[in-house]
């Protein structure tokens, strides 16, 4: 883990912390959302997140520099066939960047979905995000397809690169994640 992070589940007073660190990623075309949501939604997000799944954040000297977590893939077709399958996001602040912090993030968060019977977690990056497609395939993502011109976002189109991870083998009729 990276020196002097600890790695947590995300509580509610997490919620103003996550908000300024999405806000600055909002600025930038890493991501396609332009503004973060309130810290009331965040929180909101937060309590059904970890119902099913896993939000965590990564914290230095009492300072969340940043979070990570996990939703059902496509919130619109989820149901029981799609039940194994999660869809990953990371968020990291200036100091955490490039310093294991995300890693350390990641790495907690992928165990504690294949923990939870989670066979598959997709991303999708921003394309040309290097850095986030480097992130990815660091940690055994594999780049699945690109899906062009998916977002309009500063004058412009953006792609979106589609990345899989298998976190347990698929064998016969599995229980549901839990």
């Amino acid at each position: 883990m990276a020196a002097g992070v600890t790695v947590r589940d995300a509580v509610a007073t997490d919620a103003a912390a996550i908000a300024a660190i999405w806000a600055r990623a909002a600025g930038r075309d890493a991501m396609l959302d332009t503004q973060a949501p309130e810290p009331s939604a965040i929180v909101d997000r937060i309590l059904a997140t970890q119902r099913g799944h896993a939000w965590l954040v990564a914290e230095r000297n009492g300072a969340v520099i940043g979070h990570a977590h996990a939703t059902d893939w496509d919130p619109v077709l989820a149901g029981p066939a799609l039940a194994w399958t999660c869809r990953t996001a990371i968020d990291l602040s200036e100091p955490g960047a490039r310093r294991g912090v995300g890693r350390a993030l990641y790495d907690e968060l992928l165990d504690r979905l294949t923990d939870r019977g989670f066979v598959t977690a997709m991303a999708l990056v921003v394309v040309p995000d290097r850095s986030a497609t480097m992130f990815h395939e660091a940690l055994g993502y594999e780049h699945r397809g690109t899906l062009a011109g998916a977002g309009f976002k500063a004058g412009r189109w953006h792609d979106l690169a589609l990345y899989q991870a298998d976190l347990a083998p698929r064998r016969g009729s599995p229980q549901p994640p839990r």
